[in-house]
């Protein structure tokens, strides 16, 4: 089995339109790198793996509010469309901005490192 990187993805692009394709787009799934392959066209990430990665983060349990709306805005990426989506994403940000920004002091080493207490959020 091959490992999927970016250069096969280029080599791939390459040969069909050598062969006479005319590709104007780009569904992928996410893998580093590959979107600057389709750099001269649309590229989207799939929804399943754009759940994927939300799932990444948050796990399937968040434990905070904030965690468990985001969740279900995910969810929600299959049944909406562009403008509703990005509409919950929007209302959801600035509902929980002053979470989002809340900070803790760093225990490790460095003194006076205050990183985002909600980085995975």
């Amino acid at each position: 089995m091959t490992e999927e990187t970016p250069a096969i993805y280029a080599e791939g692009l390459w040969t069909l339109t050598q062969r006479g394709w005319d590709i104007t787009g780009a569904v992928i799934d996410g893998k580093r790198g590959v979107a600057k392959v389709f750099s001269d066209m649309p590229v989207q990430m799939c929804q399943f793996h754009q759940v994927k990665t939300v799932t990444k983060y948050l796990t399937r349990k968040p434990k905070t509010r904030a965690g468990w709306e985001l969740r279900a805005i995910a969810l929600q990426i299959a049944r909406s469309d562009e403008k509703m989506f990005t509409s919950l994403l929007s209302e959801w940000h600035e509902r929980w901005k002053d979470f989002l920004s809340e900070r803790t002091p760093c225990s490790c080493c460095k003194p006076n490192r205050w990183p985002y207490t909600h980085k995975k959020l």
